[in-house]
C-alpha cells in the first residue's frame, strides 16, 4: 500500500492496534506492569514489578513492543500516553491502553504519536469520549481507527518526529535532571535538620576538631552541637527548638480567579492545589513563593515560585518571616506529614490553622542556616532554570506540532 505525497487517510488504514494479548497460560516468572496512571505526557513514574501471576491485575493483559505507543482511552484530556523507548523484561500494559504501532514503510510510530499528542487531536478524543456511554468518559479503538491523518512520505514522517523527538528528548532530560537536583537539596536537608547526622558524628566519635568528614569542612560541624536531648518531638540538637509552623511564617488562603481572567498567554502563572495551573495578566504573590494545596486530591501538596504568581482559592500561600530562609521553609514543609493533619474523606482538606500548628525543628545558630543556604540555593536555582528553559522548548514544540504536521511548515 503506498500513499501520495500528504494523502489523507485514516490510522487504522496505516496503524496496527492492539494487536499482542498476553495469556496467563505462557507462564512468566515475572511481570513488568505499566497502569495509565504511570505515564503522562510521554514521562513514565514507574513500572510495577510483578513476582507471581497469581498477584497479576486482571487489566494487565496488553503486550508491547519496544516503540509502541500506548494511549489510555478513558480521560484523553489527562494525556496518560507515550512511547515506550525503554522496555523492562516481561512487560504487560494496562488494558486500558490501547496499544498502536505504524504499519512499517507506511507510518513512522512516532510521527503517529505526534499526531495523537497534538491538542487538536486530544480535544477531538475527549469530545468522544464525553459522550460515550462508559462509566467514565472513554473512547473506544474505532475512535483511534477512524481518525483522519495527514501522512507526508516516509522519510519525511521520520524528519518531522525528529525534530520533535529532540525538543522533547531535551524537555525529558531536564526533567529527570530537576528531580535529581530536587532529591539532593532533600537529602542534605534530611540529612542536617531531620537525621541530625553531624551530630551523630560528633557523639559517637567519627569526627574530632578541625577534622573534615564526608565532605563537609571542619567549620561546618563546629556549627552543629555535640549532644541530643528530649523534646516533644524526639530526640534533637541540644539548644535547638521545636517551633510551630506559624512561628516562622504566615500563612494566606488564596483568592478565586474568575474563568475569564485564565489567559495562557499571560505574564504570571497560576497555583493551585496540583501545581501551576495556566497563566493570567494579574498576581497576589511575588517572590520565592511558597504554595501548599487545600482542598482536593492534592491538598497538602507542596509547591515553589519564584517570581511573580496567582495564588488561587484552592491553595495557600506560606510567606516566611523575613529571618527565615526560603529554601530552607520550603525543604521543612516537605518533610511534614500532613496526613495526619487531612479532614474529610469524600474531599480531603487541610485547613491553614492546622498547618499553622505543624512543628518544626529550628536550629539556634542562623550562621548554620547561612551556610546551608549557600548550598542549596544554587541547587535550587538550577532546577528553576532547567524548568524555565523546558517551558520555553514546551511552548516551541507545542507551536511547531501542528505546523509541521499540517505540511506548513517543512523539514525537507
Amino acid at each position: 500500500m503506498s500513499l501520495s505525497h500528504h494523502q489523507r487517510t485514516t490510522l487504522g488504514q496505516c496503524a496496527i492496534i492492539n494487536d499482542r494479548t498476553f495469556s496467563p497460560k505462557e507462564n512468566w516468572p515475572f511481570v513488568h506492569y505499566l497502569d495509565t496512571g504511570s505515564i503522562t505526557d510521554n514521562n513514565i513514574d514507574k513500572f510495577q514489578l510483578i513476582e507471581s501471576l497469581e498477584k497479576l491485575p486482571s487489566r494487565a493483559r496488553r503486550k508491547v513492543k519496544q516503540g509502541d505507543i500506548v494511549y489510555s482511552t478513558v480521560r484523553p484530556n489527562m494525556r496518560h500516553f507515550g512511547i515506550l523507548q525503554e522496555l523492562p523484561d516481561n512487560t504487560l500494559v494496562s488494558t486500558g491502553f490501547a496499544v498502536i504501532r505504524g504499519i512499517d514503510k507506511l507510518a513512522y510510530t512516532n510521527y503517529i504519536y505526534w499526531f495523537l499528542a497534538q491538542d487538536k487531536t486530544i480535544d477531538h478524543l475527549q469530545t468522544l469520549a464525553e459522550h460515550s456511554t462508559s462509566a467514565y468518559p472513554s473512547i473506544r479503538p474505532s475512535d483511534l481507527e477512524n481518525l483522519e491523518i495527514i501522512l507526508p512520505p516516509f522519510d519525511e514522517q521520520r524528519a518531522i518526529a525528529h525534530v520533535l523527538d529532540i525538543l522533547d528528548h531535551k524537555i525529558q532530560l531536564n526533567r529527570q535532571m530537576t528531580k535529581t537536583l530536587e532529591e539532593i537539596a532533600r537529602a542534605l536537608f534530611k540529612s542536617w535538620f531531620v537525621d541530625f547526622d553531624p551530630v551523630r558524628a560528633k557523639m559517637d566519635g567519627r569526627w574530632q576538631p578541625g577534622q573534615s568528614l564526608s565532605g563537609l569542612p571542619a567549620e561546618v560541624y563546629d556549627l552543629f552541637p555535640d549532644r541530643l536531648v528530649s523534646s516533644e518531638l524526639g530526640e534533637i540538637p541540644e539548644g535547638w527548638q521545636v517551633c510551630n509552623v506559624g512561628d516562622l511564617a504566615n500563612i494566606r488562603g488564596g483568592k478565586q480567579l474568575k474563568r475569564t481572567e485564565f489567559d495562557e498567554k499571560g505574564s504570571f502563572p497560576v497555583y493551585g492545589g496540583a501545581g501551576r495551573m495556566g497563566f493570567a495578566n494579574r498576581y497576589n504573590a511575588n517572590g520565592f513563593v511558597i504554595t501548599v494545596g487545600r482542598v482536593g486530591a492534592y491538598c497538602g501538596n507542596y509547591v515553589a515560585y519564584r517570581g511573580k504568581a496567582w495564588v488561587n482559592n484552592n491553595a495557600s500561600q506560606v510567606i516566611p518571616f523575613e529571618h527565615i530562609p526560603d529554601e530552607w521553609l520550603f525543604l521543612a514543609l516537605q518533610e511534614l506529614d500532613m496526613e495526619s493533619i487531612k479532614k474529610g474523606a469524600a474531599q480531603p482538606f487541610v485547613s491553614n490553622g492546622d498547618i499553622a500548628k505543624m512543628k518544626v525543628v529550628y536550629p539556634a545558630d542562623s550562621k548554620l542556616l547561612s551556610v546551608f543556604q549557600g548550598l542549596v540555593k544554587p541547587i535550587i536555582l538550577r532546577s528553576e532554570s532547567n524548568n524555565f528553559e523546558s517551558a520555553i522548548l514546551s511552548q516551541l514544540r507545542d507551536t511547531l506540532l501542528p505546523k509541521l504536521l499540517s505540511g506548513e511548515i517543512r523539514v525537507m
